[in-house]
């Protein structure tokens, strides 16, 4: 970490960060430094992501208005969408996906101080938008509810009339550029006595960065856990820089577990502990939210068998470890049925036929509850149940969870009880709607676990961009990764996008962009790689080298042996076995 930042957190400066998990690097730092310096309780530093340091002050106002969660804004926008299906419908967008596009646009507008007004460049997409906005504000002015892109003008407001009080020193870490009304926010601290800083590390000279090519993604990454392997010594610090790490996650974080840690292939709940991954996943991904989701489906009239395949081996369903041995052959016993749907009747059928006592018990219990649901009824109700449920079937089980899955129980009932805030924007619902917002609002979490004392760490590129390591290795820089393709708003008149100058509107927008942003990628450690796969993986579709690399010579990668295929080979065991009786072959031969 830049040794200009954490000095100035331990005298009390307000941090604000660009992205959640920077804010979560940052503070973890803070608090190692602490620790060296021998300390043993310290004032908790105040480092936020923006959004949150604008809830927080503006919370301390006590205001009468009501500030809607992201869920929350989300469902307001539906009623608003509801009223008008110009762009809704079976072969156009849902209702949900709409009234997500809409907030995301609303947000833009505002951050941007677009106009409301149409002109020659308008949409079609963008009439409907202005449409539904109408509606959403007319809602929030009536239920006294305070839309979540409004906040800085009301934090702005405050600070100006003296209700909230400006921090002395206030550092903004993260951010390559800041919309209009952030701009607006600053100033009004500046005005009002606060020290504001837009924080860059201190430059220093490194030598050109090394360029390497390999055949494919996969190659690439293989590249990666050699040089980690090669590079790691106790105490240093390796940046792993991924432009297009939503998308690759998945490969990156299965291909390093195997070359860095093959143990791990063994055990298919655990998750890797080599290293950490910065972008997070959709909490319902996580395999104890997966099950608890899975559980709730036992409410229903039929189960498909999938469901209940994966709860039937689970660790985290009550006595799922005692009972493990009988539940793999009541799954036999329900495959032989080879039906796609279960009742619950017929599973607790086959629980008594295989003699699995306790799952039966629990299952029995599921069906009294399922048997007393009545119609439709409000979130807070539905969220009630669900969590009875989860309490019948035991989750999330009798062993101690490790940190990744106590941190994703957290997260489910922070979600569970985000559902159950619903009742001011959502009518009352069956079951299946219940279930499926739920799931919705799980898939929308993005869940990162956070961990302590890693040492190799995969970052997006905007985490990354603020932090030193001793070595990083930039991998996957091809043409379309960095520069993105222009990524205009569809509900925006991309006209108005790129004449205010918002995020994604423009390909001129984007390479100046990742210029700025490669230049610091640049200085995070005095030693980088970057590496281009010659062809993607799935189509194998050819690349071209980014023009950000045009002035490297490239060098060629040949990916070493895979050290997750020595181990497996190494650790196998042949087995010995003797027949007397010929074995015949489909030659008609005998062995």
């Amino acid at each position: 970490m830049d040794a200009t930042l954490l000095p100035a957190v331990a005298e009390g400066a307000v941090v604000l960060t660009a992205t959640h998990h920077l804010a979560h690097l940052l503070s973890a730092a803070h608090d190692a430094q602490q620790l060296a310096a021998g300390r043993t309780a310290w004032p908790t530093a105040t480092i936020l992501p923006l959004p949150a340091w604008l809830a927080r002050t503006w919370r301390e106002t006590w205001p009468a208005e009501h500030l809607l969660g992201e869920a929350q804004a989300v469902a307001a926008w539906e009623l608003a969408v509801r009223a008008d299906d110009t762009l809704c419908g079976p072969e156009l967008l849902s209702e949900g996906a709409a009234a997500r596009l809409a907030y995301e646009a609303s947000a833009l507008a505002t951050a941007h101080r677009l106009p409301d007004e149409v002109g020659l460049d308008s949409t079609d997409e963008y009439e409907a938008f202005r449409r539904w906005r109408r509606r959403f504000r007319a809602l929030c002015r009536s239920r006294d509810w305070l839309d979540p892109g409004d906040l800085t003008d009301r934090v702005i407001t405050g600070i100006t009339r003296g209700t909230i009080r400006a921090p002395s020193r206030l550092l903004m870490a993260g951010f390559d550029d800041v919309p209009p009304s952030t701009q607006e926010l600053l100033d009004a601290l500046r005005r009002a006595g606060s020290l504001v800083e837009l924080w860059q590390r201190a430059a220093f000279e490194s030598p050109p960065p090394t360029l390497v090519t390999a055949a494919d993604e996969r190659e690439e990454i293989r590249l990666v856990a050699d040089w980690v392997r090669r590079a790691w010594r106790p105490g240093r610090q390796l940046g792993v820089i991924v432009p297009d790490l939503a998308r690759r996650r998945a490969v990156i974080e299965r291909i390093l577990a195997a070359e860095l840690s093959p143990a791990s292939l063994a055990a298919p709940f655990a998750a890797p502990t080599a290293f950490t991954v910065g972008l997070g996943t959709p909490l319902d991904d996580e395999p104890i939210v997966h099950v608890a989701l899975g559980l709730l489906a036992l409410l229903q009239s039929r189960v498909p068998f999938a469901t209940l395949s994966l709860l039937l081996h689970a660790p985290f369903v009550g006595e799922g470890l005692v009972e493990r041995d009988r539940r793999g052959q009541l799954d036999a016993w329900l495959r032989r049925r080879r039906d796609a749907h279960l009742t619950l009747a017929q599973t607790i059928r086959g629980a008594d036929v295989v003699g699995v006592p306790r799952l039966a018990a629990r299952l029995r219990a599921v069906e009294e509850q399922r048997r007393a649901l009545r119609g439709a009824t409000p979130a807070t109700t539905w969220a009630d149940r669900f969590g009875a449920v989860l309490d019948v079937m035991g989750w999330p089980g009798e062993r101690t969870p490790d940190s990744r899955e106590a941190q994703a129980v957290r997260a489910w009932h922070d979600r569970l009880a985000t559902f159950a805030s619903l009742d001011g924007q959502l009518d009352r619902c069956d079951l299946g709607a219940a279930i499926d917002r739920l799931t919705r609002l799980c898939r929308e979490r993005v869940f990162q676990p956070r961990a302590t004392g890693a040492t190799v760490h995969v970052l997006g590129v905007l985490d990354a961009a603020c932090l030193r390591f001793d070595e990083t290795w930039i991998l996957g820089m091809h043409a379309n990764a960095l520069p993105r393709p222009a990524r205009p708003h569809p509900l925006l008149p991309p006209a108005l996008q790129r004449r205010y100058g918002l995020p994604h509107a423009s390909p001129d927008g984007e390479l100046t962009f990742a210029r700025q942003l490669f230049a610091r990628l640049l200085q995070t450690a005095p030693c980088v790689t970057v590496s281009v796969p010659a062809s993607l993986d799935g189509g194998g579709e050819r690349t071209s080298i980014s023009p950000l690399l045009a002035a490297l010579a490239p060098q060629s990668g040949a990916a070493p042996t895979s050290r997750a295929l020595r181990t497996l080979v190494h650790a196998a065991r042949a087995e010995e076995w003797t027949c007397d009786t010929p074995v015949a072959t489909s030659a008609g031969q005998h062995r």
